[in-house]
């Protein structure tokens, strides 16, 4: 199979990042949802970037001589990230761990764990030690290990929003390992299981996604009071029972949406 190449030219915003970097002798690999963005032809303005250095201290140096914005955040598992905010794009730095093949392998799905080494732009190779392109050419979510919903429970929403935004399905052991593990969603914060709840339903498509979230054990996890509706019966104009019929409308909803947005369109035209 060919080695895959991708040209990181028109998104100037890399150039003086690359170039800054290098010149304080640095290691620096674009990694995860730009990477996966780009191979989709999705807009990108969120760039992570894995450094052999500080994150918070090179995102200083990076915002002063840009004239970004520097602001300091943690990610999901607690790690520094040194985040700048430039009028173009968002550059988030964190600390490589080891080599670039084993900090992939701490990320939890396959089409998040592809990086491009910025030492070789404009055009470098994708680095893919976990098949993530075939997933992605796939349009599948799935779990680069088993472990990744015990390292981190907020994955197991992560996933079905993943799939939601990007049009994929959750690769049937994924799928399973999440129904087995569901009832770690309990340790996530409620302001987390929000954002990604938010997101997903923000998709075009959310509806077929929040019938996923219920076959996955998750939904009641998100929302429990919905569970005291299953089996509550409605008069005999109403095919569904309290809890189908809740799911129900999100996808009527959904549609008339879509016919508003197209007629829209129409009068636009």
């Amino acid at each position: 199979m060919p080695e895959l190449r991708l040209d990181l030219r028109p998104y100037p915003s890399l150039e003086p990042v690359r170039t800054l970097l290098f010149r304080q002798g640095l290691q620096a690999f674009v990694a995860g949802g730009f990477v996966r963005d780009l191979l989709l032809g999705r807009a990108v303005k969120d760039i992570d970037i894995s450094i052999d250095a500080n994150p918070l201290e090179v995102a200083r140096r990076m915002a002063d001589a840009l004239g970004g914005s520097f602001v300091p955040v943690s990610d999901t598992t607690g790690r520094e990230v040194g985040r700048v905010v430039l009028p173009d794009a968002i550059v988030d730095f964190t600390q490589l761990r080891g080599t670039v093949e084993k900090d992939l392998a701490q990320r939890d799905y396959t089409i998040d764990a592809l990086a491009v080494d910025l030492s070789l732009y404009p055009k470098p190779p994708v680095i893919d030690p976990w098949d993530g392109l075939s997933d992605v050419s796939g349009k599948r979510v799935r779990a680069l290990h088993p472990r990744i919903f015990e390292e981190d429970p907020g994955r197991l929403l992560r996933g079905p929003r993943l799939a939601a935004e990007l049009g994929f399905s959750l690769e049937p052991g994924t799928a399973q390992r999440i129904r087995e593990q569901a009832d770690l969603l309990t340790r996530v914060s409620a302001e987390r299981l929000r954002d990604e709840l938010c997101k997903l339903m923000a998709s075009r498509q959310a509806a077929p996604y929040v019938f996923l979230l219920d076959d996955l054990g998750l939904l009641t996890h998100l929302i429990p009071e919905l569970d005291e509706s299953r089996g509550v019966s409605q008069p005999p104009e109403h095919h569904w029972d309290v809890f189908r019929h809740s799911l129900e409308a999100v996808a009527r909803a959904e549609a008339l949406l879509s016919k508003v947005d197209e007629l829209g369109g129409m009068v636009g035209a």
